[in-house]
């Protein structure tokens, strides 16, 4: 982004000529007039501070985009206060021509620094991540981006003001100029707000679930049906295999072989159950858990030593780590059971409707409690639950509390749940003191947290385990980044966050939300990955008998081996 020079702006000229004030609301060019002074110093500001280090190493592309978002906005503050200057202080004379030149030359020689600051600090992201070093940093195309991207959302922005104005121009032919311009304001703010909500945002929703509906159909390359009984899809299922979805196909076809099982351990293995509901299985959410339960049945499901029930993401996915880490644990004494409950990535799933996540998890894990419940003590299953990222704020919806997730199972995996979770908020409001926001140490040994499974403790059995990566922006985002300094900044960081991240108001929101879209792609143990560390968690949580920290450390190198 690079700073315009400007020709002198109407209210100079108008000033210039003696106009009359009210000659300035009714005559401007709103449009097409030139970079106002106050907005190009927010602009430029904000800019250079898009650069600095944030969770996640950033792509040009993203931090071009970043970085016009963030400049469009510093320019809005910036002009913003320049305006409430000019009313406080009317007498005060415009910039100078010589003002003009010195803010361009000092500004384009900051962005320059910042720009070749940033690919200093993105290097030190990546290798703090252990990622590669190609970064792809591009200063020219960052700016182009970026100046495109400012370009576009400043004359919007523009385009409104200017037709609030014309508005207030119209209305203030019926009714005095002071209530016209509110009425104009209060039109075009509601108006602004039905379109973007109800149009743009809903059509953008109903686009991607068709995309991502279509996509559920395809079969991904090197992924059979099993020819298993005890996998949905297989022979003798009550799931077609064509109903199951993309991420059901690949569950169901990614059960470990039971040699696999006994060339681990050492021992004799059991051919272990993956049992899958699809979106399009059955019509209703009632009716897809009533196939899955029935599923299990047929499968001898309720006959195995554990059962877990994993909330899927907002697409039916299940993290492959998650049933392989539990089959190798339990020697394929175990089944797994995963229900589809949309097709939306689970980020547009969180903006447009969470209240679905939580309502599939409720379901299953209800029915699949109820079923347990006739069982006798003695034969009946652990009953484990996981969720991971959309999936662990469904499972901490369905059971509210804490005492209430630890009395309706029998041990819980969260990884990377968002921050609006609400048991894991209050856990964390209620870590003991000192201990760092990232990684909380609650009081007792009922729940445990780890960042990267190894510290986890290996004394009393936990009831519930979170794994939270310091460097996951799902876990961290929230809206509050727009205007205060997150704990995980400001009471310390974790050890892959670079030390020269720092809180900036409206800035640092924008970077973790664009870390949020790279966040899949980060490194395993960094971002929005969890792979190794399930291994420690299921090994904590179950505590099989005979099962040693050198299991869990080859378990660890076989989960490693996961595309």
């Amino acid at each position: 982004m690079t700073a315009i020079p400007p020709g002198p702006g109407i209210e100079s000229r108008a000033r210039a000529a003696g106009d009359r004030p009210g000659r300035l609301l009714t005559q401007p060019r709103v449009v097409r007039r030139g970079l106002g002074f106050g907005g190009s110093i927010g602009a430029v500001l904000l800019f250079c501070l898009s650069l600095t280090p944030s969770l996640l190493p950033r792509h040009w592309a993203l931090q071009g985009v970043l970085s016009g978002t963030t400049g469009a906005i510093g320019y809005g503050a910036g002009a913003t206060v320049g305006a409430v200057a000019r009313t406080v202080w009317p007498r005060v004379p415009p910039p100078s021509t010589r003002a003009w030149h010195v803010l361009i030359g000092a500004s384009g020689g900051l962005m320059v620094f910042f720009v070749l600051l940033g690919d200093a600090w993105q290097r030190e992201v990546r290798r703090l991540v252990g990622a590669e070093q190609a970064t792809g940093w591009s200063p020219m195309l960052i700016a182009g981006v970026a100046a495109i991207v400012f370009a576009v959302l400043l004359l919007s922005a523009r385009a409104l003001r200017l037709g609030t104005r014309k508005l207030a121009g119209a209305i203030a032919r019926f009714s005095p100029r002071p209530v016209a311009s509110i009425t104009a304001v209060a039109v075009v703010t509601l108006s602004s707000y039905v379109v973007t909500q109800e149009v743009v945002f809903t059509g953008f929703v109903d686009a991607a679930e068709r995309v991502a509906s279509a996509a559920s159909s395809v079969t991904p390359p090197g992924v059979a049906r099993p020819d298993s009984p005890y996998r949905s899809g297989g022979p003798g299922s009550l799931v077609p295999w064509d109903t199951l979805g993309r991420y059901g196909r690949e569950f169901t076809a990614g059960a470990v072989p039971e040699e696999a099982l006994a060339e681990f351990s050492g021992e004799e293995a059991m051919e272990p159950i993956r049992v899958y509901v699809g979106q399009d299985s059955a019509a209703s959410l009632e009716a897809r858990v009533d196939l899955a339960v029935r599923e299990l049945e047929r499968t001898g499901a309720f006959d195995r030593e554990v059962l877990a029930v994993v909330t899927t993401t907002g697409t039916g996915w299940v993290n492959p780590a998650v049933p392989q880490a539990l089959e190798y644990l339990s020697g394929g004494d175990s089944a797994v059971v995963a229900m589809q409950y949309a097709y939306l990535p689970s980020w547009i799933s969180y903006l447009a409707d969470r209240s679905t996540v939580a309502e599939a998890a409720e379901a299953l894990i209800g029915a699949v409690r109820d079923e347990l419940a006739e069982i006798p003590a003695p034969r009946r299953p652990d009953l484990v639950v996981y969720g991971e990222s959309l999936g662990a704020l469904g499972i901490e919806e369905a059971f509210g509390s804490l005492p209430e997730l630890i009395a309706g199972t029998d041990g819980a995996v969260l990884a990377g749940p968002p921050h609006t979770s609400p048991i894991w908020q209050r856990l964390v409001a209620d870590r003991e003191a000192g201990s760092p926001v990232w990684r909380p140490v609650y009081p007792g040994e009922s729940v445990q947290f780890a960042q990267d499974g190894t510290e986890l403790s290996t004394g009393e059995r936990p009831s519930v385990i979170y794994l939270q990566h310091a460097t996951d922006p799902v876990v961290w985002w929230s809206p509050q980044l727009l205007y205060q300094e997150p704990a995980w900044l400001e009471e310390g960081r974790g050890p892959d966050v670079s030390g020269a991240m720092r809180w900036y108001p409206l800035v640092t929101f924008w970077q973790v939300t664009v870390d949020a879209v790279t966040s899949t792609t980060a490194p395993p143990g960094h971002g929005h990955r969890y792979r190794e560390s399930i291994a420690d968690a299921w090994a904590a949580l179950l505590d099989p008998p005979g099962w040693t920290d050198t299991d869990t450390a080859k378990l660890r190198t076989v989960l490693a081996r996961i595309p």
